[in-house]
């Protein structure tokens, strides 16, 4: 095995809102959950087809795209996405589910783009670098990157159903669960769209919310005025990162404010854990008072926690208070406004097959893949009672038949001495900075990729078997 380890690099509350595309997750019917190929676009051969299955990974309905055309290619994507949302060089997430079949010469291909406004890319890539493994059965794939230098005009995941030229190539691909995700979880947080969209008003009788040229970065910043006495008037960016934000994650908000006040008027940033249909499971003042502000810009960062149920997402607003006294105001500017959820994730992917149990032995995890917290631990279950296990890591996916089952990484390194199963079946590495250091590797850091697995001996077969994989993103 390769002996280096490779590494990836309180006054108001809110009304639960869900939109289409919530702030971090930039598909919109990326599980082709509205029983249709809405928000897709789709680029065809001469006579393939795109359109929705039952046959899903997950929920009712799935994509399939089957390309019969020879020489050609079949194309459909989701289309300079996240507009205004990414920024030059964010670490991108994407994930999706896959299955199908290919001949002759066919291949299935995911491709990522940074898209110009007005067309053209500043950056491109094939997904893992080649075609798609895919079988006849579904399989997760995950993988990272990071935005071009240009996302003018957002970005774009596409799929390729290609053929070659020979008589019998075809091309079928079945795709589910699709998802491009952001840490950034405002949209227009900068509002340099030139307007107040993906912002929610409540304004009071008189006062005002616009975008202005007087801005912290960039061409706009928005600005709140509020002269009604004994009022609030409050802008949000509400219920964004549903499906994003768990329970307890740590969220990043920074912003630059400026303002002027008279005769007790004040500007509060406040943070909501949001419940659907809602309500909320917390909330808090940022810095627990009402903002200092001058008439020159400042930047604020503030950390909170994510309450016990982020259900409806959660919610970053500004508010601008009146006292009861006349001439009472709050003036309040607002710019580079970002929430950002700094956490891992984890998904699992590949096949395994069965075991001298009967059943499949499984890869999962406990803790999360922090950065700060230490605590991510490896957790397979399944396997046979008392057998050696041995835990590996790689940068990359693969699927390779090995042994009695598949190999899900790629270039792996081993992590561990083989250890014992219990009685159960079950065994579990803990990986602290100190396990990777221990074979000579490197750490993760935030935003890298690592793909790990459990090789284990058997009583069937060649004597070996192998878990699924399990890609995790770190996160701080």
């Amino acid at each position: 095995m390769n002996k280096t380890l490779l590494v990836a690099v309180a006054t108001l509350t809110s009304s639960a809102t869900a939109f289409a595309a919530p702030g971090g997750e930039l598909t919109i019917n990326g599980g082709f959950e509205a029983g249709d190929t809405s928000s897709w676009e789709s680029f065809p051969s001469a006579t393939s087809t795109f359109d929705v299955t039952m046959d899903a990974n997950s929920g009712s309905f799935a994509g399939i795209l089957d390309n019969q055309d020879l020489a050609s290619g079949a194309v459909v994507k989701q289309s300079n996405i996240g507009i205004g949302s990414v920024q030059p060089g964010d670490a991108i997430r994407i994930s999706f589910a896959a299955k199908g079949s290919v001949g002759v010469g066919g291949v299935a291909i995911a491709e990522f783009f940074s898209e110009l406004d007005g067309g053209g890319t500043s950056a491109s890539e094939i997904l893992g670098g080649g075609p798609l493994t895919i079988t006849d059965d579904w399989q997760n794939f995950c993988f990272t990157t990071v935005a071009g230098p240009d996302v003018s005009g957002g970005v774009s995941l596409q799929f390729v159903a290609a053929t070659g030229g020979a008589a019998g190539s075809f091309a079928t691909v079945f795709i589910d669960d699709a998802s491009v995700q952001i840490s950034e979880l405002t949209t227009n947080g900068d509002f340099e769209l030139g307007d107040t969209s993906n912002w929610e008003s409540f304004p009071t009788a008189t006062s005002t919310f616009v975008t202005t040229s007087d801005a912290n970065s960039g061409a706009f910043a928005g600005e709140v005025n509020n002269t009604d006495a004994a009022s609030s008037a409050v802008i949000k960016q509400a219920n964004v990162g549903i499906g994003v934000v768990s329970p307890g994650d740590t969220i990043e908000i920074s912003f630059a404010a400026k303002g002027s006040f008279a005769v007790g008027g004040v500007a509060f940033a406040e943070f909501f854990s949001e419940i659907e249909g809602g309500g909320v499971s917390a909330g808090e003042i940022l810095g627990g008072a009402p903002l200092m502000l001058t008439g020159d810009w400042q930047t604020f960062n503030f950390t909170a926690i994510a309450g016990p149920d982020v259900s409806g997402g959660v919610t970053l607003q500004f508010a601008t208070v009146t006292g009861g006294a006349v001439g009472s105001s709050a003036n309040l500017f607002v710019d580079d406004v970002s929430v950002r959820t700094t956490t891992g994730s984890t998904l699992p992917y590949c096949t395994a097959t069965p075991t001298s149990t009967g059943a499949p032995a499984t890869l999962s995890s406990s803790g999360a893949p922090s950065v700060s917290l230490q605590n991510f631990t490896l957790e397979g279950s399944g396997l046979p009672a008392n057998t050696f296990c041995l835990f590996i890591v790689g940068p990359d996916a693969a699927f390779n038949p090995t042994f009695d089952g598949f190999m899900c990484v790629d270039s792996p390194t081993r992590l561990n001495f083989p250890i014992l199963s219990s009685a159960a079946g079950d065994v579990s590495f803990p990986l602290p900075d100190s396990a990777y250091t221990s074979v000579g590797g490197m750490p993760p850091s935030v935003g890298t990729r690592l793909h790990f697995q459990c090789v284990f001996r058997d009583s069937v077969g060649v004597g070996a078997n192998l878990t699924n994989g399990l890609c995790a993103i770190f996160g701080n």
